[in-house]
């Protein structure tokens, strides 16, 4: 087939002799099929200045089975030029005399030198032409054969016997044996990640529980539905849409980050509830104010933090945008559930009597501040008008007077026994 200058063309050039769709697709995907091979010609393998390429019909006339032997050396004639030199076994030289009969007569039928091509792994390596001028070629060529001329180069010469050695090798292989290797280094660094993070959990779990008391239990049943929430999002797949997420050790430490996450969303929202415990409101009350004035600072830190992850997701490379995935999904999932399951429990929880308590939200007595109202009237009760006198700080029953801007006291005299 006539080279073209690209690959669809080449193909294009198949169709249009009636190949069919299969087939093109099949050469295109593949480079072969059991009739065709799609051939690259590498610039200078047969004098072109680009790279071209076209399409050969399979079988080979001949394969690199009948080659014994392919060396470069120079001519012995002439300048002595580079050439390559080739030695067939006995059924070889009886093929390649044939093929160059035929190349003979067909060049001197149509006026035009014949060339057969020299290709391995689909990659034209070489385009020897027939001279159908020289008449000692009528009967082909036998007894080995000289590939020389085109202003072949030593470097070229070795490459291409190279090529030709190489075509003749066998191409079947046997398995000597066969051994499967499970990714150990891989498996077990995954299973320590894993459990570096459930050791984690607990201990986030148990700190919780210890310091924020009531609370703290219920955080820990907030963690405990983010994180089956969470699994079940990287499980879940919705075909091309969202096929589920694989964690790797960058993702593992995403999702170790959004535990702390997910836990100072309540830490927040916790220390403000005993923030306005102390200043003597009820649960039910400090719940509410709690998560109107927590939820902004929640709110702005997780937008930050997601931004920042967007970022990495879309500007690093394939590990980073594991971690940077899985710290989206955490801080997403871990606002719903501080928001709507931490907050509907604490809102039922404030229902019962048992709850509000002081101490079930980590507060002790002592630092309860007293109502807004009694500290009125106590202070009321000890103001007076301006001008009054102040009360005698003497144990006598007299009224305190000033003399000289001082202040004296008087005491009653003793009488003297008689």
């Amino acid at each position: 087939m006539v080279p073209q200058a690209s690959k669809e063309a080449a193909l294009e050039k198949l169709r249009s002799q009636g190949a069919s769709q299969k087939t093109i697709d099949q050469l295109a995907e593949a480079g072969s099929t059991e009739k065709f091979a799609l051939v690259e010609i590498p610039p200078g393998a047969r004098g072109n200045q680009a790279t071209e390429w076209a399409v050969f019909r399979l079988p080979p006339a001949m394969t690199g089975e009948g080659i014994s032997e392919a060396r470069a050396g120079y001519e012995q004639t002439g300048a002595s030029a580079p050439a390559v030199f080739i030695e067939f076994t006995d059924e070889g030289d009886k093929q390649f005399q044939e093929i160059t009969r035929q190349l003979f007569r067909t060049g001197l039928l149509r006026g035009e030198a014949q060339t057969f091509a020299i290709v391995l792994d689909n990659v034209m390596a070489s385009d020897p032409m027939i001279d159908y001028t020289d008449a000692g070629l009528r009967d082909g060529i036998s007894g080995g054969a000289v590939i020389s001329g085109g202003n072949m180069t030593m470097d070229e010469a070795e490459d291409l016997a190279l090529v030709l050695r190489t075509g003749a090798l066998p191409v079947r292989l046997e398995a000597a044996y066969q051994q499967e290797v499970s990714a150990t280094l891989g498996k077990d660094s995954l299973n320590q990640a894993l459990i570096a993070g459930f050791a984690g959990l607990g201990l986030v779990l148990v700190y919780m529980l210890v310091y924020y008391r009531f609370l703290g239990l219920v955080a820990d049943l907030a963690l405990i539905v983010y994180g089956i929430l969470l699994w079940g999002l990287f499980n879940v797949s919705i075909g091309d849409l969202w096929p589920g997420v694989t964690l790797t050790l960058p993702g593992i430490a995403g999702l170790m980050l959004t535990i702390g996450v997910a836990c100072d969303a309540n830490i927040v929202i916790f220390e403000r509830i005993k923030e306005e415990v102390r200043r003597g409101k009820s649960v039910r009350s400090a719940v509410n104010s709690g998560y109107s004035l927590g939820f902004k600072a929640i709110l702005d830190a997780n937008v930050l933090t997601i931004l920042t992850a967007l970022v990495i997701f879309i500007f690093s490379t394939s590990q980073p945008k594991g971690f940077a995935l899985t710290l989206i999904l955490g801080v997403l999932i871990s606002m719903l559930t501080a928001v709507l399951f931490t907050r509907a429990m604490l809102g039922v929880l404030a229902g019962f009597s048992f709850f509000n308590k002081p101490a079930f939200m980590g507060v002790k007595a002592s630092q309860i501040e007293p109502p807004a109202a009694e500290t009125g009237r106590a202070a009321k009760g000890r103001t007076r008008p301006a001008g009054a006198p102040a009360p005698a700080t003497g144990g006598g029953s007299g009224g305190p007077s000033t003399n000289g801007g001082r202040r004296t006291t008087t005491s009653r005299k003793k009488r003297k026994r008689r």
